[in-house]
């Protein structure tokens, strides 16, 4: 697989990535999101599922 010149500098980069992008399953449970992201998700998520409705009803 060929990696792009993007990723192949991800890849063969030796430093660690900044703390808060880390992923560990010692992290704690918690939101990803905030609340004005979660509130945005919200009211696009009611226009996608309006949207879904017509082609249904159809």
């Amino acid at each position: 697989m060929r990696a792009f010149p993007h990723q192949r500098l991800i890849l063969e980069s030796q430093s660690l990535p900044p703390a808060q992008y880390r992923y560990s399953f010692d992290a704690p449970a918690g939101s990803q999101f905030t609340k004005a992201e979660k509130v945005t998700h919200r009211a696009l998520g009611k226009v996608v599922s309006s949207l879904v409705g017509v082609y249904v009803e159809k």
